[in-house]
């Protein structure tokens, strides 16, 4: 099956529309869970849930440290029953501070820092979607080392009418 323009259409425009900062710092309608503070170390199964509008799903992730050293790290999220035929721009909110299980980093879209396409997913006419995403950064993330994430998709980052998120997750580095 052919990919969509739209995808890329609807990512141009939220390029253009917002500035680096602005899709990384949640404004202050961002809306979070409680149970976001409760760390829990997996990476399969990692829920997402509607914290605004309808729909749910799971991210699967699977972090390796390539050559020791860079990090590297694959996913999916997948989504159903959520708003139809609407693109979410695919996020996560990194923190380094394990100790503080509240995830308090700042939402980053992926594929950022790297180069390429914002990751995005459009939803068919049933609510239904899914996406890849992948990421790899230098530094200091060896095997073993430990940080905390949440994950979210967001339809719109000014005026969202549809978020899903996780809860704060513990990613160990393979």
């Amino acid at each position: 099956m052919r990919p969509s323009i739209l995808p890329c259409l609807i990512t141009a425009g939220l390029i253009a529309a917002c500035s680096a900062e602005s899709l990384m710092t949640p404004p202050a309608w961002d809306v979070s869970r409680a149970e976001a503070s409760m760390s829990r170390n997996e990476t399969h199964g990692i829920e997402l849930v509607a914290v605004l509008g309808t729909g749910s799903g799971a991210v699967n992730v699977t972090p390796t440290a390539e050559d020791q050293g860079t990090f590297h790290v694959q996913g999916v999220v997948h989504i159903h029953g959520a708003a139809p035929n609407t693109t979410y721009l695919v996020q996560r909110a990194p923190d380094l501070n394990v100790a503080d299980p509240a995830c308090t980093g700042p939402w980053i879209p992926f594929p950022v820092p790297n180069s390429g396409p914002l990751v995005t997913l459009t939803t068919s006419p049933s609510g239904a979607g899914a996406a890849h995403f992948e990421l790899g950064v230098g530094g200091a993330f060896t095997s073993g080392t430990a940080f905390n994430v949440r994950f979210r998709v967001i339809e719109d980052i000014q005026a969202p009418t549809s978020i899903l998120v996780s809860d704060c997750v513990t990613v160990v580095v393979k």
